[in-house]
């Protein structure tokens, strides 16, 4: 039993005996299956900072170690049932590694730590296998010749792995060094049964692609099976909420919005923390200069900053992360960057079709929780007075819309009306254009769609309402545009075409009117509601 070779598992019986646990322990049950099967024993799982992590990597200690000293909380989970469950407890020489740790100790020098490292795992076999003698002193030759003659194999456990990436910028050639190390140490080994390493960064393009291919990654961009047992699910969410008497659906709306493999998942630390103090606020703080979110607004690659605007109001982004170069200190575009903030958890990332996981990406801000650190870090950068200004006239407009105060609608497209080239503003699609933006803040309650299907033709805008999170009732909206003609020809159209009819499942529906009149240089608006609750009764 040691600190790197065999411990003793007393990090996650800590964690076992902590106010709020929850059993995590069905991850062993896939890692069990992956001992000496090919490659598909090696495994790395990266997540954003407090996502549960290192309490993974230190259970699968605590359960492997043939030093732990709680190998019997196990009986008490999940991973009991299992038929293969005390077939590998406590039966494997662990070699654990927390590379921050590492990093701190050897004041990010990667040459001192790599010897230190060595150093430190050497010492710890030649007093666990005594009769064993070796004159060797690199660790990849030592443990290679130590496994022939004691047959014997290893399970690796390697935490926050990226570390030296994450915190040192420059020195590209000690970095692909650290590759090397690992790359010896584990690759094509026969005495790794197991590898099960944790980062929050992808590793494969990292230097030399091939050095590391032998990993099958699962990530917050392209996650795996093992997407539901790193993180809270839904599941163990709504468990908990049952347990100590919370609200699920507010828990939801302030900390859930992750999709991984069609799996929910919510940071533990956030929903532990809610728990404990009882009060729904951020929990999300950034330790480290790497996290700081504004420093990355502040940058305004290729335009991110209207991309990130677009993100405040509930929109979605296209993002492609199979083209993220892992560099956290030189980026070539803002993909770079969105992709970064989706692995730290800033953004979470879908792909638009599941069956084709190459191609096209949505990042979108997953949560309340995200929400205000956003909204805090764009105050850090100053850069957003008018986007604050703009979003505050949006949701005025939306309420005044709702309120059905036409005249203060139609004065509010006049203004959003100034803000475009009067040389494009010569249709109804120009218009249709500026009504978009103008409502840009909507989207947080609808789903705005253009130019669909309805009754006898194609309605112009239509807000579909999307579920709701803060129990408001936000009827559906439907739009009709003209251009230099009267407004009340915009109503006559839903009425006689029957757009209506496609909102028959919701009690009422708002119906608008907008006509721009050229000569004049103003809109006018109409507004009314179309109660379907009251014909039902009537019929």
């Amino acid at each position: 039993m040691g600190i790197y070779l065999n411990p003793d598992g007393m990090n996650f019986r800590s964690a076992y005996n902590a106010d709020i646990f929850v059993d995590k322990s069905d991850i062993i049950r896939l890692t069990n299956h992956r001992i000496n099967n090919g490659d598909d024993r090696f495994i790395y799982v990266s997540r954003p900072r407090r996502f549960g992590k290192s309490y993974t990597a230190n259970m699968l200690c605590a359960y492997y170690s043939k030093g732990s000293a709680c190998g019997e909380l196990f009986d008490k989970l999940k991973i009991a049932n299992d038929p293969d469950y005390l077939k590998h407890r406590n039966q494997y020489h662990v070699i654990y590694l927390d590379i921050q740790k590492f990093l701190d100790k050897n004041q990010n020098d990667i040459k001192a730590l790599l010897q230190n490292i060595t150093e430190s795992v050497m010492n710890e076999l030649k007093n666990e296998f005594p009769d064993f003698k070796s004159m060797e002193t690199n660790l990849s030759f030592f443990i290679e010749r130590l496994a022939y003659e004691c047959k014997v194999q290893f399970v690796f456990i390697i935490d926050e792995w990226d570390s030296v990436f994450r915190f040192i910028s420059g020195n590209d050639d000690l970095k692909a060094r650290y590759i090397a190390f690992f790359r010896n140490l584990l690759k094509g080994q026969y005495y790794a049964a197991l590898v099960y390493m944790t980062g929050i960064l992808p590793i494969k393009h990292y230097g030399n692609e091939s050095m590391l291919n032998m990993f099958d990654e699962d990530s917050m961009a392209r996650p795996g099976e093992f997407s539901p047992h790193v993180g809270f699910t839904a599941k163990d969410v709504s468990e908990l909420c049952e347990k100590y008497d919370f609200d699920f659906d507010i828990i939801k709306y302030w900390y859930d919005g992750y999709l991984l493999d069609n799996h929910e998942l919510y940071c533990p630390n956030s929903v532990v923390s809610v728990i404990k103090k009882k009060k729904y606020k951020c929990y999300w703080t950034q330790t480290t200069a790497y996290e700081n979110l504004a420093d990355y607004i502040a940058r305004n690659e290729s335009g991110l900053h209207d991309d990130i605007e677009t993100l405040l109001t509930g929109q979605r982004i296209p993002v492609n992360p199979n083209m993220f170069s892992n560099d956290l200190f030189h980026f070539k575009a803002k993909n770079d960057i969105l992709t970064l903030l989706v692995h730290l958890g800033y953004l979470a990332c879908v792909p638009v079709d599941t069956h084709n996981m190459d191609e096209k990406y949505e990042a979108y801000i997953p949560n309340k929780e995200i929400s205000i650190k956003f909204d805090d870090s764009i105050r850090q950068t100053g850069l957003y007075e008018d986007s604050i200004r703009r979003n505050t006239q949006s949701m005025e407009l939306l309420n005044f819309t709702l309120n059905g105060n036409a005249e203060q609608v139609a004065k509010m497209i006049d203004e959003a009306h100034s803000d475009i080239d009067p040389k494009h503003y010569n249709n109804e699609e120009a218009l249709r254009s500026v009504i978009k933006e103008a409502y840009i803040m909507a989207n947080n309650f609808y789903d705005i769609r253009t130019e669909i299907p309805a009754g006898k033709g194609y309605a112009d805008v239509v807000f579909v309402t999307k579920p709701n999170r803060d129990h408001k009732y936000y009827p559906p909206i439907l739009i009709e545009l003209k251009y230099d003609r009267s407004v009340s020809s915009a109503l006559d159209q839903i009425n006689t075409r029957d757009y209506k009819k496609i909102f028959q499942s919701y009690k009422k529906v708002l119906l608008v009117g907008i006509s721009y009149h050229k000569k004049e240089k103003h809109h006018e608006c109409i507004i009314t509601e179309h109660n379907f609750e009251s014909i039902n009764e009537q019929k």
